[in-house]
């Protein structure tokens, strides 16, 4: 009987225990709701000091100051991503809360004026470091393509914000821009035969055909810089350099070729068998042999 009693008033507790975790969730949203307007009141005030940074940062207008530039232009570059995140949480939150969403104009709008002077600072300590390792740095180690790639997205970056900052009156600023394009555009010239030069498979042979060819001695060492390159003006002789640069490539190619095919007989083995006791064997493994062999002689063919 008393267990009858018992079940019969679960439904009334239940339901009193449901409208009291219905009330402290209610209680709770609006605690977490306030919690988060406090936030987004915090993260405001936030957005005016990151605005002053950057309107801080637009001082900046001479070349001797890349280095204190790119470093601010880096850390306000970081506090700015760090404030995207936080006002798409805060709109994931008000989404959350069916809340309207906040546009947060005034965080677009400061990006949208940091980023040329963003692209001016850092690209002029990227290129003033760059440039000053590929001229003074050993010649043997320069990434030909990755100097060529730099080099194009760092002209085009600077343009681009010379442009700008020619545009909108800013003078300091597109006199820095011109200085750092001009670098660049003098630079340029240089690749062609930068390029030829660091061709991959470039040996002893080579080098001493373009001396012969062109009339300067060249043989790059550690200590060899593309500035000593430079100082030699092969330049003016690229075809000749790019036509020996193009036998080495070819011969690289087919050296490595050789040397895989080589690598790939490693671990291949003619097994002779005993043939019962004929005094005679038996061959092993000649199909896999055989298909290694006819795949390298259609390789050769092609080499």
């Amino acid at each position: 009987m008393s267990a009858k009693w018992t079940c019969i008033s679960w439904p009334p507790k239940t339901l009193a225990a449901a409208e009291l975790a219905k009330q402290h969730a209610a209680m709770s949203r609006e605690r977490f709701f306030e919690e988060m307007l406090n936030e987004q009141e915090r993260f405001s005030r936030s957005l005016n000091v990151l605005e002053k940074s950057v309107d801080d940062f637009t001082l900046f207008g001479d070349l001797a100051q890349v280095a204190d530039a790119s470093d601010e232009a880096t850390a306000i570059g970081d506090a700015m991503a760090e404030a995207e995140a936080k006002a798409t949480l805060f709109n994931d939150r008000e989404d959350l809360f069916n809340s309207e969403v906040t546009e947060y104009e005034q965080l677009s709008r400061v990006k949208k004026n940091f980023e040329p002077y963003k692209n001016l600072w850092v690209t002029a300590a990227e290129w003033l470091d760059k440039s000053a390792e590929w001229l003074n740095g050993s010649f043997l180690m320069l990434d030909a393509e990755k100097v060529e790639e730099d080099v194009t997205a760092m002209g085009l970056t600077i343009v681009k914000t010379a442009k700008f900052f020619a545009s909108n009156g800013l003078d300091k600023q597109a006199h820095v821009a011109e200085q750092i394009k001009e670098q660049v555009a003098a630079f340029k010239p240089h690749v062609p035969i930068m390029t030829a030069l660091r061709t991959k498979g470039m040996a002893t042979r080579h080098w001493e055909r373009i001396s012969t060819d062109t009339g300067k001695r060249i043989m790059p060492d550690d200590a060899f810089t593309l500035t000593d390159a430079l100082e030699l003006d092969l330049g003016a002789q690229l075809e000749t350099v790019e036509k020996i640069a193009e036998s080495a490539a070819k011969e690289y190619t087919i050296e490595m070729t050789l040397d895989k095919m080589l690598e790939e007989w490693k671990g291949m083995f003619l097994i002779i068998q005993d043939y019962r006791d004929s005094g005679t064997g038996v061959v092993k493994g000649v199909d896999e042999i055989m298909a290694v062999l006819d795949e390298h002689v259609d390789r050769k063919s092609v080499v």
